[in-house]
């Protein structure tokens, strides 16, 4: 057997905890093949979300975490009319960071796409690279976009320019590697579902070079 094919006890043991904590756990104490399936896609979704942020955190190296809210009146549930309106934010926001000509040289980055299920509105959490730019001009950058795009200002971890918490359009995190990184990560696939085929939704998963038509190659990981 393969190093990588062994049993995850651990990842399966916990897998049995939100099992017994669902609404449709019965009590019984047979065993059933619908158990055994259960658990079976549960570790496979925890081996392929581990794979997804190994990746992530190798290919784009991200410093910032931005969670972007669709203004109060163009949120939406409609997928199509609310990646339209990211786009245009997260273009805008590009823009005001890299300057004139800025689609040869914007920061690549990757988006996990949420909607609490079909519960809410779509929202979209940024894996973002500063590059070059310091702390100071992703705020900066920020702040233009917000006001160019009429949505108010942004906040940073959760706090306004006034100290006070409260929602926003954008809000930006830097990634504090040595308490969080794990949380930060797992926080922005939870909603990416694999299959017992091992088949996942892509569509939750947005990655810069598609979102602007680009071509990986083209876009520039270094600083």
């Amino acid at each position: 057997m393969k190093e990588e094919d062994k049993m995850d006890y651990t990842a399966v043991m916990e897998a049995v905890k939100q099992y017994e904590k669902a609404s449709w756990y019965k009590n019984s104490l047979e065993w059933t093949a619908e158990d055994s399936r259960y658990l079976y896609q549960q570790q496979q979704q925890e081996k392929a979300k581990k794979a997804i942020l190994n990746w992530t955190k190798d290919r784009y190296k991200p410093t910032h975490f931005i969670s972007i809210q669709l203004p109060t009146n163009n949120r939406s549930h409609d997928d199509t009319l609310s990646l339209n309106l990211f786009k245009r934010i997260i273009k805008n926001f590009e823009r005001q960071l890299c300057g004139g000509h800025w689609i040869h040289h914007y920061r690549p980055f990757i988006t996990f796409a949420e909607n609490h299920r079909g519960k809410s509105y779509w929202h979209y959490h940024v894996l973002f690279n500063q590059g070059k730019y310091s702390d100071s001009d992703i705020i900066n950058a920020a702040i233009k976009t917000c006001k160019s795009q009429k949505l108010g200002l942004p906040t940073v971890n959760g706090v306004d320019m006034k100290g006070k918490e409260r929602s926003s359009v954008m809000d930006i995190k830097k990634i504090d590697y040595a308490n969080y990184e794990d949380a930060i990560f797992y926080y922005s696939t939870k909603e990416t579902t694999i299959t017992l085929n091992s088949k996942m939704n892509p569509d939750r998963i947005i990655p810069s070079s598609i979102l602007f038509g680009r071509s990986e190659k083209d876009e520039c990981f270094v600083a």
